[in-house]
Protein backbone atom coordinates (compact mmCIF):
# COMPACT_ATOMS: atom_id res chain seq x y z
CA UNK A 1 0.00 0.00 0.00
CA UNK A 2 1.40 3.38 -1.09
CA UNK A 3 0.97 6.08 1.50
CA UNK A 4 -0.50 9.37 0.32
CA UNK A 5 1.14 12.65 1.39
CA UNK A 6 -2.24 14.03 2.45
CA UNK A 7 -3.59 14.27 5.99
CA UNK A 8 -7.33 14.42 6.69
CA UNK A 9 -8.31 16.85 9.43
CA UNK A 10 -11.28 15.99 11.66
CA UNK A 11 -12.85 18.51 14.01
CA UNK A 12 -13.41 17.88 17.69
CA UNK A 13 -16.84 16.69 18.73
CA UNK A 14 -19.30 19.45 19.70
CA UNK A 15 -20.49 19.72 23.28
CA UNK A 16 -24.17 19.28 24.23
CA UNK A 17 -24.45 22.97 25.12
CA UNK A 18 -23.53 23.90 21.52
CA UNK A 19 -26.85 22.57 20.24
CA UNK A 20 -30.18 24.36 19.91
CA UNK A 21 -31.98 23.61 23.22
CA UNK A 22 -35.39 23.58 21.51
CA UNK A 23 -34.36 20.97 18.94
CA UNK A 24 -36.46 17.85 19.64
CA UNK A 25 -33.54 15.57 18.81
CA UNK A 26 -31.24 14.99 21.79
CA UNK A 27 -27.67 16.35 21.45
CA UNK A 28 -26.32 12.93 22.46
CA UNK A 29 -27.91 11.37 19.36
CA UNK A 30 -26.46 14.03 17.07
CA UNK A 31 -23.01 13.61 18.62
CA UNK A 32 -23.32 9.86 18.16
CA UNK A 33 -24.12 10.42 14.47
CA UNK A 34 -21.08 12.68 14.02
CA UNK A 35 -18.93 10.05 15.76
CA UNK A 36 -20.20 7.40 13.34
CA UNK A 37 -19.23 9.52 10.32
CA UNK A 38 -15.81 10.28 11.78
CA UNK A 39 -15.29 6.59 12.47
CA UNK A 40 -16.00 5.76 8.82
CA UNK A 41 -13.50 8.40 7.71
CA UNK A 42 -10.84 7.15 10.16
CA UNK A 43 -11.25 3.50 9.14
CA UNK A 44 -11.34 4.19 5.40
CA UNK A 45 -8.39 6.56 5.68
CA UNK A 46 -6.35 4.02 7.65
CA UNK A 47 -7.01 1.31 5.04
CA UNK A 48 -5.64 3.65 2.39
CA UNK A 49 -2.59 4.82 4.32
CA UNK A 50 -3.91 8.30 5.08
CA UNK A 51 -3.09 9.98 8.38
CA UNK A 52 -6.05 11.37 10.32
CA UNK A 53 -5.50 14.24 12.75
CA UNK A 54 -7.82 16.18 15.04
CA UNK A 55 -8.06 19.93 14.57
CA UNK A 56 -8.37 22.59 17.27
CA UNK A 57 -11.84 23.49 15.99
CA UNK A 58 -15.15 22.10 17.25
CA UNK A 59 -17.40 20.35 14.76
CA UNK A 60 -20.39 22.55 14.01
CA UNK A 61 -23.68 21.10 15.31
CA UNK A 62 -25.44 22.78 12.39
CA UNK A 63 -25.62 21.66 8.78
CA UNK A 64 -23.29 24.46 7.73
CA UNK A 65 -19.79 25.12 8.96
CA UNK A 66 -18.63 28.70 9.41
CA UNK A 67 -14.97 28.96 8.55
CA UNK A 68 -13.22 31.60 6.45
CA UNK A 69 -15.50 34.62 5.97
CA UNK A 70 -17.67 34.38 2.86
CA UNK A 71 -16.33 37.66 1.45
CA UNK A 72 -12.68 36.75 2.04
CA UNK A 73 -13.29 33.32 0.52
CA UNK A 74 -14.94 34.81 -2.57
CA UNK A 75 -12.05 37.27 -3.03
CA UNK A 76 -9.48 34.47 -2.75
CA UNK A 77 -11.36 32.34 -5.30
CA UNK A 78 -11.67 35.27 -7.71
CA UNK A 79 -7.91 35.85 -7.59
CA UNK A 80 -7.27 32.18 -8.34
CA UNK A 81 -10.03 31.82 -10.97
CA UNK A 82 -10.18 35.13 -12.90
CA UNK A 83 -13.17 34.15 -15.07
CA UNK A 84 -15.31 33.23 -12.03
CA UNK A 85 -18.44 35.41 -11.95
CA UNK A 86 -19.44 36.39 -8.39
CA UNK A 87 -22.35 38.67 -7.43
CA UNK A 88 -21.24 41.88 -5.69
CA UNK A 89 -21.05 40.93 -2.00
CA UNK A 90 -20.56 43.36 0.89
CA UNK A 91 -20.43 43.19 4.70
CA UNK A 92 -23.04 45.02 6.76
CA UNK A 93 -20.71 47.83 7.83
CA UNK A 94 -20.05 48.74 4.18
CA UNK A 95 -23.51 48.03 2.76
CA UNK A 96 -25.28 50.29 5.25
CA UNK A 97 -23.22 53.22 3.94
CA UNK A 98 -24.05 52.59 0.28
CA UNK A 99 -27.15 50.35 0.07
CA UNK A 100 -28.52 49.19 -3.29
CA UNK A 101 -31.61 47.20 -4.17
CA UNK A 102 -32.55 44.48 -4.82
CA UNK A 103 -30.10 42.74 -2.53
CA UNK A 104 -30.08 39.41 -0.70
CA UNK A 105 -29.31 39.64 3.03
CA UNK A 106 -28.13 36.26 4.24
CA UNK A 107 -26.68 34.67 7.33
CA UNK A 108 -23.73 32.63 6.05
CA UNK A 109 -23.88 30.37 9.11
CA UNK A 110 -27.32 29.00 8.20
CA UNK A 111 -28.09 26.52 5.41
CA UNK A 112 -31.06 24.92 3.65
CA UNK A 113 -32.25 28.23 2.20
CA UNK A 114 -33.09 29.64 5.64
CA UNK A 115 -32.27 33.15 6.91
CA UNK A 116 -32.02 34.61 3.40
CA UNK A 117 -34.08 37.71 2.64
CA UNK A 118 -34.62 39.55 -0.63
CA UNK A 119 -34.67 43.26 0.22
CA UNK A 120 -36.21 45.24 -2.64
CA UNK A 121 -37.20 48.58 -1.09
CA UNK A 122 -35.93 51.25 1.27
CA UNK A 123 -38.81 50.42 3.62
CA UNK A 124 -37.63 46.82 3.95
CA UNK A 125 -34.06 47.99 4.51
CA UNK A 126 -35.19 50.37 7.25
CA UNK A 127 -36.97 47.47 8.98
CA UNK A 128 -33.85 45.30 8.71
CA UNK A 129 -31.67 48.02 10.22
CA UNK A 130 -34.23 48.53 12.97
CA UNK A 131 -34.07 44.81 13.76
CA UNK A 132 -30.25 44.90 13.95
CA UNK A 133 -30.31 47.83 16.35
CA UNK A 134 -33.11 46.53 18.59
CA UNK A 135 -31.90 42.92 18.74
CA UNK A 136 -28.35 43.75 19.79
CA UNK A 137 -27.06 41.50 17.01
CA UNK A 138 -24.82 44.03 15.27
CA UNK A 139 -21.62 42.10 16.10
CA UNK A 140 -23.09 38.85 14.76
CA UNK A 141 -24.47 40.58 11.65
CA UNK A 142 -21.07 42.20 11.01
CA UNK A 143 -19.31 38.84 11.32
CA UNK A 144 -21.65 36.38 9.62
CA UNK A 145 -24.10 38.26 7.40
CA UNK A 146 -23.41 39.35 3.83
CA UNK A 147 -25.40 41.49 1.41
CA UNK A 148 -25.26 40.03 -2.06
CA UNK A 149 -26.40 41.39 -5.41
CA UNK A 150 -29.66 39.67 -6.44
CA UNK A 151 -29.39 37.69 -9.67
CA UNK A 152 -32.89 37.48 -11.25
CA UNK A 153 -33.81 33.94 -12.38
CA UNK A 154 -33.93 33.00 -16.06
CA UNK A 155 -37.46 31.62 -15.62
CA UNK A 156 -40.43 32.35 -13.35
CA UNK A 157 -38.85 30.11 -10.69
CA UNK A 158 -35.68 30.45 -8.59
CA UNK A 159 -33.11 28.07 -10.09
CA UNK A 160 -29.61 27.00 -9.11
CA UNK A 161 -27.02 24.37 -9.96
CA UNK A 162 -25.87 22.21 -7.03
CA UNK A 163 -22.55 20.44 -7.69
CA UNK A 164 -21.12 17.86 -5.28
CA UNK A 165 -17.34 17.83 -5.73
CA UNK A 166 -14.60 16.06 -3.81
CA UNK A 167 -11.45 17.80 -2.58
CA UNK A 168 -9.47 16.41 -5.54
CA UNK A 169 -11.77 18.26 -7.94
CA UNK A 170 -13.78 15.26 -9.14
CA UNK A 171 -17.47 15.93 -9.82
CA UNK A 172 -19.42 13.35 -7.81
CA UNK A 173 -22.84 14.41 -9.07
CA UNK A 174 -24.83 17.51 -9.97
CA UNK A 175 -28.41 18.64 -10.37
CA UNK A 176 -30.62 21.63 -11.00
CA UNK A 177 -32.72 22.70 -8.02
CA UNK A 178 -35.83 24.81 -8.58
CA UNK A 179 -38.28 26.49 -6.24
CA UNK A 180 -41.92 27.60 -6.37
CA UNK A 181 -43.33 29.27 -9.45
CA UNK A 182 -44.15 32.99 -9.27
CA UNK A 183 -42.42 33.84 -6.01
CA UNK A 184 -44.24 37.17 -5.83
CA UNK A 185 -46.90 35.29 -3.90
CA UNK A 186 -44.55 33.12 -1.79
CA UNK A 187 -43.09 34.81 1.27
CA UNK A 188 -40.47 33.99 3.90
CA UNK A 189 -42.66 33.25 6.91
CA UNK A 190 -41.93 32.02 10.42
CA UNK A 191 -44.80 29.53 10.06
CA UNK A 192 -42.77 27.64 7.44
CA UNK A 193 -40.03 26.80 9.94
CA UNK A 194 -39.98 23.64 12.02
CA UNK A 195 -40.94 24.16 15.69
CA UNK A 196 -37.36 24.04 16.99
CA UNK A 197 -36.23 26.58 14.35
CA UNK A 198 -38.68 29.29 15.39
CA UNK A 199 -36.62 30.77 18.22
CA UNK A 200 -33.83 32.04 15.95
CA UNK A 201 -32.94 35.70 16.43
CA UNK A 202 -34.08 36.64 12.93
CA UNK A 203 -37.57 35.21 13.52
CA UNK A 204 -38.74 38.84 13.90
CA UNK A 205 -38.04 39.33 10.19
CA UNK A 206 -40.44 36.49 9.33
CA UNK A 207 -43.29 37.16 11.75
CA UNK A 208 -46.20 39.15 10.23
CA UNK A 209 -47.11 40.36 13.74
CA UNK A 210 -43.67 41.89 14.34
CA UNK A 211 -42.75 45.50 13.53
CA UNK A 212 -39.61 44.27 11.74
CA UNK A 213 -41.44 41.84 9.44
CA UNK A 214 -39.84 42.15 5.98
CA UNK A 215 -42.55 40.41 3.95
CA UNK A 216 -39.66 39.22 1.77
CA UNK A 217 -40.23 37.18 -1.36
CA UNK A 218 -38.94 33.61 -1.19
CA UNK A 219 -36.00 33.14 -3.54
CA UNK A 220 -34.64 29.83 -2.24
CA UNK A 221 -34.32 27.35 -5.11
CA UNK A 222 -34.12 24.49 -2.60
CA UNK A 223 -37.53 25.31 -1.15
CA UNK A 224 -39.62 22.39 -2.38
CA UNK A 225 -42.80 23.14 -0.41
CA UNK A 226 -45.01 26.12 0.43
CA UNK A 227 -47.86 26.37 2.92
CA UNK A 228 -51.35 26.60 1.47
CA UNK A 229 -54.89 26.54 2.84
CA UNK A 230 -56.69 23.33 1.87
CA UNK A 231 -60.46 22.87 2.13
CA UNK A 232 -61.44 19.63 3.89
CA UNK A 233 -65.06 18.79 3.02
CA UNK A 234 -67.72 17.66 5.45
CA UNK A 235 -68.25 13.92 5.89
CA UNK A 236 -70.84 12.38 3.60
CA UNK A 237 -74.09 11.45 5.33
CA UNK A 238 -75.39 7.93 4.82
CA UNK A 239 -78.89 7.23 6.17
CA UNK A 240 -77.82 3.74 7.24
CA UNK A 241 -74.40 4.33 8.77
CA UNK A 242 -74.66 8.01 9.65
CA UNK A 243 -71.73 10.25 8.77
CA UNK A 244 -68.87 8.41 7.07
CA UNK A 245 -65.43 9.87 7.73
CA UNK A 246 -62.94 9.55 4.90
CA UNK A 247 -59.34 10.56 4.34
CA UNK A 248 -59.53 13.86 2.46
CA UNK A 249 -55.91 15.03 2.27
CA UNK A 250 -52.35 14.05 3.22
CA UNK A 251 -49.65 16.67 3.72
CA UNK A 252 -46.90 15.70 1.19
CA UNK A 253 -44.12 17.03 3.44
CA UNK A 254 -45.13 16.00 6.98
CA UNK A 255 -47.38 13.04 6.18
CA UNK A 256 -50.11 14.48 8.42
CA UNK A 257 -53.52 13.16 7.40
CA UNK A 258 -56.76 15.14 7.43
CA UNK A 259 -60.15 13.42 7.66
CA UNK A 260 -63.62 14.66 6.86
CA UNK A 261 -65.84 15.46 9.84
CA UNK A 262 -69.56 15.51 10.52
CA UNK A 263 -69.21 18.96 12.09
CA UNK A 264 -68.71 20.55 8.67
CA UNK A 265 -66.07 21.53 6.16
CA UNK A 266 -62.95 23.37 7.31
CA UNK A 267 -59.76 24.97 6.01
CA UNK A 268 -56.39 23.60 7.17
CA UNK A 269 -52.79 24.56 6.54
CA UNK A 270 -50.89 22.01 4.50
CA UNK A 271 -47.75 21.95 2.41
CA UNK A 272 -47.91 21.90 -1.35
CA UNK A 273 -45.00 20.62 -3.42
CA UNK A 274 -43.83 23.49 -5.61
CA UNK A 275 -40.16 22.79 -6.30
CA UNK A 276 -37.99 19.89 -7.31
CA UNK A 277 -34.69 18.56 -8.65
CA UNK A 278 -33.42 17.71 -12.12
CA UNK A 279 -30.47 15.27 -12.15
CA UNK A 280 -27.72 16.13 -14.63
CA UNK A 281 -25.97 13.35 -16.55
CA UNK A 282 -28.72 11.01 -15.28
CA UNK A 283 -28.20 7.26 -15.33
CA UNK A 284 -31.76 6.68 -16.52
CA UNK A 285 -31.62 8.29 -19.96
CA UNK A 286 -35.14 7.22 -20.92
CA UNK A 287 -37.04 8.72 -18.02
CA UNK A 288 -40.08 10.85 -18.94
CA UNK A 289 -39.73 14.54 -18.15
CA UNK A 290 -42.38 16.92 -16.86
CA UNK A 291 -43.43 20.14 -18.55
CA UNK A 292 -41.69 22.09 -15.76
CA UNK A 293 -38.42 20.22 -16.33
CA UNK A 294 -38.68 20.70 -20.08
CA UNK A 295 -39.25 24.45 -19.68
CA UNK A 296 -36.32 24.86 -17.28
CA UNK A 297 -33.91 22.88 -19.46
CA UNK A 298 -35.05 24.88 -22.49
CA UNK A 299 -34.46 28.19 -20.69
CA UNK A 300 -30.96 27.05 -19.72
CA UNK A 301 -30.15 25.79 -23.21
CA UNK A 302 -29.54 22.22 -22.02
CA UNK A 303 -30.32 19.01 -23.88
CA UNK A 304 -33.79 17.88 -22.81
CA UNK A 305 -33.09 14.16 -23.21
CA UNK A 306 -29.64 13.97 -21.62
CA UNK A 307 -29.01 17.22 -19.72
CA UNK A 308 -25.47 17.71 -18.49
CA UNK A 309 -23.60 20.17 -16.31
CA UNK A 310 -22.24 23.09 -18.39
CA UNK A 311 -18.52 22.72 -19.08
CA UNK A 312 -17.67 26.11 -17.54
CA UNK A 313 -19.31 25.12 -14.24
CA UNK A 314 -17.48 21.78 -14.25
CA UNK A 315 -14.11 23.51 -14.52
CA UNK A 316 -14.89 26.20 -11.96
CA UNK A 317 -16.47 23.83 -9.41
CA UNK A 318 -13.48 21.52 -9.70
CA UNK A 319 -11.05 24.40 -9.10
CA UNK A 320 -13.08 25.77 -6.17
CA UNK A 321 -13.19 22.37 -4.45
CA UNK A 322 -9.41 21.95 -4.69
CA UNK A 323 -8.80 25.45 -3.34
CA UNK A 324 -11.29 25.25 -0.47
CA UNK A 325 -11.22 21.54 0.38
CA UNK A 326 -7.45 21.36 0.82
CA UNK A 327 -4.81 23.63 2.28
CA UNK A 328 -1.41 22.45 1.09
CA UNK A 329 -1.37 18.77 2.13
CA UNK A 330 -4.17 18.96 4.70
CA UNK A 331 -7.71 17.98 3.69
CA UNK A 332 -10.16 20.37 5.35
CA UNK A 333 -13.29 18.97 3.67
CA UNK A 334 -13.55 15.66 1.83
CA UNK A 335 -16.36 16.97 -0.36
CA UNK A 336 -18.26 20.21 -0.88
CA UNK A 337 -21.60 21.34 -2.25
CA UNK A 338 -21.02 24.26 -4.62
CA UNK A 339 -23.91 26.41 -5.84
CA UNK A 340 -24.17 28.46 -9.03
CA UNK A 341 -27.03 30.66 -10.23
CA UNK A 342 -27.67 31.07 -13.97
CA UNK A 343 -28.21 34.72 -14.92
CA UNK A 344 -30.21 36.28 -17.72
CA UNK A 345 -26.93 37.61 -19.15
CA UNK A 346 -25.80 34.05 -19.92
CA UNK A 347 -23.28 33.91 -17.06
CA UNK A 348 -23.32 31.32 -14.28
CA UNK A 349 -22.63 33.08 -10.97
CA UNK A 350 -20.82 31.34 -8.11
CA UNK A 351 -23.08 31.72 -5.10
CA UNK A 352 -21.62 29.80 -2.18
CA UNK A 353 -19.66 26.79 -1.02
CA UNK A 354 -21.32 24.43 1.49
CA UNK A 355 -19.14 22.31 3.75
CA UNK A 356 -22.06 20.23 4.95
CA UNK A 357 -24.22 19.81 1.83
CA UNK A 358 -27.36 17.72 1.86
CA UNK A 359 -26.86 14.14 0.69
CA UNK A 360 -30.00 14.35 -1.45
CA UNK A 361 -28.10 14.83 -4.72
CA UNK A 362 -25.87 11.82 -3.96
CA UNK A 363 -28.90 9.71 -3.05
CA UNK A 364 -30.54 10.67 -6.35
CA UNK A 365 -27.32 9.78 -8.18
CA UNK A 366 -27.31 6.32 -6.58
CA UNK A 367 -31.03 5.84 -7.21
CA UNK A 368 -31.84 5.67 -3.49
CA UNK A 369 -34.29 7.36 -1.16
CA UNK A 370 -32.52 9.40 1.52
CA UNK A 371 -33.63 8.14 4.93
CA UNK A 372 -32.16 6.85 8.19
CA UNK A 373 -31.52 3.39 6.73
CA UNK A 374 -29.74 4.55 3.57
CA UNK A 375 -27.77 7.51 4.98
CA UNK A 376 -24.93 5.35 6.34
CA UNK A 377 -24.65 3.45 3.05
CA UNK A 378 -24.61 6.68 1.03
CA UNK A 379 -22.01 8.27 3.33
CA UNK A 380 -19.74 5.24 3.15
CA UNK A 381 -19.95 5.24 -0.65
CA UNK A 382 -19.10 8.94 -0.74
CA UNK A 383 -16.18 8.53 1.68
CA UNK A 384 -14.83 5.59 -0.34
CA UNK A 385 -15.05 7.52 -3.62
CA UNK A 386 -13.42 10.63 -2.20
CA UNK A 387 -10.53 8.88 -0.49
CA UNK A 388 -9.94 6.67 -3.54
CA UNK A 389 -9.56 9.81 -5.67
CA UNK A 390 -7.27 11.35 -3.03
CA UNK A 391 -4.99 8.30 -3.01
CA UNK A 392 -4.75 8.11 -6.81
CA UNK A 393 -3.92 11.80 -7.39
Amino acid sequence: MTETPYTIEINQLPRPENFNPSDPEKPELKIKRIQAVQKMIRETGKKNGIEIKESDQLESPNSTHYREGAIAEAARLKRAIPDLSIPTTLPYEIFQIMPFFPVVAKNTGVGHGKSKYLIETQEQWDKFQGWVESSGEQKQVNEEWVFQEYIPPVTDRPISYRVIVDCSGNIITSQIIYGPEDTKNVRVLLSDRLPHEKNVTESSLEDPQNEHFLNARSIASNRAFVLKMVRIPQSRYDSKDGYIEKLAHTDPKTGERFWTSSSGSRDVQSHEKMGGRIPLNPKNKQRPISTTTENILGALGLDKKTPGLPASIKLQASSIARLVGKQEKTVKALWLGIDFIPGKDGKNYFLECNWRPSLTAVADHLGKELNEKTTVEILQWLINQTIEHLVTE
